[in-house]
C-alpha cells in the first residue's frame, strides 16, 4: 500500500486522565467538519498500537511527551496532513506534515 494522506483543517484536542493502555490525549482532525483521523498520545505506546487506518480514518500515534510540541506546530498553521507511510516493511510510520 502507498503513502496515504489526508488534509485537515480544523482538530479538536481531548486531553485526559487516562488508565494503562488508553491515549492520554487525543487530537482529532477534520476537513470541512468531516472526521479524517486522529492523533494519539501515550505514555507508554503499548505494542498493540501502531499508526494505523480504521474504518478510513488514518490514525497516528505518539509517546505524550510530543504533545506539545504537535500541539505548539497545529496553532502556528492552518492546513495540515496526516500521513501514513505504509510502504516499509516492519511498520507504517506516521507524521503531521504542514
Amino acid at each position: 500500500m502507498p503513502t496515504i494522506s489526508k488534509k485537515f483543517d480544523s482538530y479538536k484536542v481531548t486531553y485526559e486522565s487516562f488508565g494503562a493502555g488508553q491515549p492520554g490525549a487525543t487530537i482529532t482532525c477534520y476537513l470541512q467538519d468531516k472526521h479524517i483521523g486522529r492523533i494519539d498520545f501515550y505514555d507508554a505506546v503499548p505494542a498493540s498500537r501502531k499508526n494505523r487506518i480504521e474504518d478510513d480514518l488514518i490514525i497516528l500515534v505518539f509517546r505524550i511527551s510530543s504533545f506539545s510540541d504537535v500541539l505548539a506546530m497545529l496553532r502556528a498553521k492552518r492546513t495540515f496532513r496526516l500521513v501514513l507511510e505504509t510502504d516499509l516493511p516492519s511498520f507504517p510510520i506516521g507524521y503531521v506534515a504542514a
